[in-house]
């Protein structure tokens, strides 16, 4: 299997997520989240674990591929464990200067962590086993009845498949100029962070230009074919016994979690 770059990034397989019903991959995605954030209980957040590793399994995701797609989530990650852990040291069960470490908060701030992995790896099994058409096409289906109290379900569809589209295209371009200002003689990350904040300018800059005129030659395309945001069929389809059982896992977790 090819090596996760970023969320959002599908990985071509043969799994039984791949051929789930998209909408159940994303119901339970968001059940999942629920049931993550109200767990209370190190029980609760063990049966998200569980759930979560069988779904990495399901997909054919590997613990390196996981670790590689949590590094863009790395400095969240690091803040709210930061957060939890310092404290003034009047407070704090160890000072260091005027500056206190507490356990207490340093146990809160790794539950934070875990919880944010958790939903970062949810996100990571849904993102890597279903393209963004069949993303864009689920949103569609789901949203659809709201067509009729007016509001643009097919803009709003569009919308998502243009930006889901231009991340892959963002990675992919900012590595181009990357490797172009590099042969330049360019050293980016090699003079410190500072520096290389400096130096990123003269990527970000070009990167920017490409990301609007993209935006501007895809406007053109979308006018030149006479789109009007019309909501087109999708050939929605009754969910089947796996996407209902997928939403029952889901639903269950999510109560075990407000109850125990």
């Amino acid at each position: 299997m090819a090596k996760v770059r970023v969320i959002g990034t599908y990985q071509p397989e043969r799994t039984p997520l791949h051929g789930l019903d998209t909408r159940a991959k994303i119901g339970f995605l968001l059940l999942m989240t629920v049931a993550v954030f109200a767990a209370h209980s190190s029980l609760s957040l063990g049966i998200c674990a569980l759930l979560l590793a069988a779904a990495l399994l399901l997909a054919r995701i590997t613990p390196m591929q996981l670790a590689a797609a949590m590094r863009p989530a790395g400095i969240v990650l690091a803040f709210a464990l930061l957060t939890g852990t310092l404290c003034p040291a009047a407070s704090g069960d160890i000072a260091i200067g005027p500056i206190g470490l507490s356990g207490a908060g340093f146990v809160r701030g790794a539950v934070s962590v875990v919880r944010i992995a958790l939903v970062v790896g949810f996100s990571l099994v849904v993102a890597s086993t279903t393209t963004q058409t069949q993303l864009v096409d689920a949103f569609t289906q789901i949203f659809a009845p709201l067509a009729s109290f007016g509001v643009p379900v097919g803009d709003i569809a569009m919308s998502l498949s243009l930006a889901l589209r231009f991340i892959p295209l963002t990675v992919d371009e900012f590595g181009r100029i990357s490797a172009a200002q590099a042969a330049r003689g360019a050293r980016l990350g090699k003079q410190g962070a500072i520096a290389t904040v400096k130096r990123l300018r003269s990527v970000v800059v070009p990167l920017t230009v490409r990301l609007f005129s993209y935006a501007d030659d895809v406007a053109n395309a979308m006018a030149r074919r006479g789109y009007d945001g019309t909501l087109r069929d999708t050939g929605a389809r009754p969910l089947r016994i796996g996407g209902w059982l997928t939403l029952a896992a889901g639903l269950a977790s999510a109560i075990v979690a407000v109850i125990i």
